[in-house]
């Protein structure tokens, strides 16, 4: 009894209690009663997403300061981010082909009935048409922008920002922890007394917010499937299998041999120290929703110093996107093959390249993945209003390629600290 009531057994319970849910309620016809259902499940899970959300800026400012004086060689904290971004622009390199071999082999948009598709180009259309903005605003991204973003004009309004500025948080961050070094001992003590009380406060508080978290998968999965509905998953069916092969593939054989290989630790314990991780990834469908939970895991129950847990996950959290560099791999050549296309290799190539260039400098802007897509198809001839065809399956896709993502980020991090010198082990939550 003791085993069932641990947390991510209860969280794993409330994820199959919430999609019985969301099946029985979708047999309710519109009206009331339905609509009321809805805004029940949306307010229960919003509020759960934003008890963690809540806490991810003060957690990752305060670690990655501790993180950034405990480091305390410069150059050690420049061979650790370099180690990180080697390791995350790989990876990103192995998820667009891993999802363009997939494609190719499995064929998914030839499967597709010419009748339903055009029946979903009609539904999402002006789903597109919202997007159209965003796509503007992105083309217009380049480096030189990306490298300016980096730097915040104002640390508070990058904090309050929705989303987050992630990025400048971070080279916020870095500077003040560098700078405390440099700081006398009189001076610096006080100053890193207070920040680490403050951050085993936001780990006391993430604790206390995930018993909660039982009830708010419950409720963010019902909704999804109220919202979505389930015969979604029918009609695009070849192309969900696609895109789940390809993360599995990834998942397993990937990150699996990156922990066995640098740190010889079993990739069955190294999934079993994130569950709590996964679950809270696939429920809310936020890197950085799920990056405090995250870093627990990866702490707590791998063994990864808080240096390394506070400077890697952050920064991956930003720029390490996997499973949606790989979704649009195979999002790509799916759109391509529903309106009779054949990618040359050239053109597989530059999807290749310009998918692992999103990942790492998407534009800020809302739904950046969508929206990096219709920038990866306009150069090779396919029709942006293709994005329609993917609109009514791509939450749920979303939800699995965000456990890809957070993994990622934990694998990287299980690396670097083992060729740093660390040990990382599991540890039974």
């Amino acid at each position: 009894m003791r085993r069932f009531l641990k947390l991510h057994n209860l969280i794993l319970l409330g994820m199959i209690l919430g999609i019985a849910a969301g099946v029985g309620l979708d047999r309710v016809p519109a009206g009331p009663g339905r609509n009321l259902a809805v805004n029940a499940c949306t307010t229960v899970g919003e509020i759960f997403v934003r008890l963690i959300t809540m806490v991810m800026i003060p957690l990752v400012l305060s670690s990655l300061t501790l993180g950034m004086t405990g480091v305390g060689d410069p150059r050690k904290l420049g061979r650790i981010g370099l180690k990180a971004m080697g390791y995350f622009i790989l990876t990103t390199t192995f998820a667009i082909t891993i999802g363009l071999a997939a494609a190719n082999v499995l064929k998914p948009g030839r499967r597709m009935d010419p009748a339903k598709a055009q029946a979903l180009k009609e539904k999402h259309q002006a789903d597109v048409k919202k997007k159209e903005g965003d796509i503007k605003k992105a083309k217009e991204w380049n480096t030189w922008e990306f490298v300016k973003s980096l730097f915040p004009k104002n640390v508070v309004a990058a904090m309050v920002s929705d989303p987050p500025q992630m990025l400048q948080i971070i080279v916020f961050a870095i500077l003040l922890g560098l700078c405390v070094t440099l700081l006398p001992e009189g001076t610096r003590r006080p100053f890193l007394d207070f920040t680490n009380a403050f951050n085993e406060a936001m780990l006391k508080m993430i604790h206390l917010i995930m018993w909660t978290a039982p009830v708010g998968v419950l409720a963010l999965m019902a909704k999804v499937i109220l919202v979505s509905g389930l015969s979604i998953l029918t009609t695009l069916a070849a192309y969900g299998v696609t895109v789940l092969a390809a993360l599995a593939v990834h998942f397993f054989l990937v990150y699996s041999g990156t922990v066995w290989v640098s740190a010889r630790l079993s990739p069955l314990d190294f999934f079993r120290a994130l569950r709590p991780a996964h679950l809270t990834a696939f429920s809310t469908s936020s890197s950085a929703a799920t990056l405090p939970v995250n870093m627990q895991c990866v702490q707590e129950n791998l063994g990864v110093s808080k240096p390394v847990t506070s400077f890697v996950l952050p920064l991956g959290c930003t720029v390490n996107m996997d499973g949606t560099a790989l979704y649009q791999g195979v999002a790509a050549v799916f759109i391509a093959q529903v309106f009779g296309m054949d990618l040359t290799l050239g053109q597989q190539a530059t999807i290749l390249l310009t998918a692992t260039l999103a990942s790492i400098g998407a534009a800020p802007v809302p739904g950046a993945g969508m929206v990096m897509l219709a920038i990866i198809l306009e150069p090779l001839g396919i029709p942006v209003e293709g994005l329609a065809l993917i609109f009514g399956i791509d939450r749920f896709l979303d939800m699995c390629r965000t456990v890809l993502n957070v993994t990622g980020d934990a694998s990287c991090a299980v690396m670097i600290a083992a060729t740093e010198g660390e040990k990382p082990a599991f540890r039974a939550p």
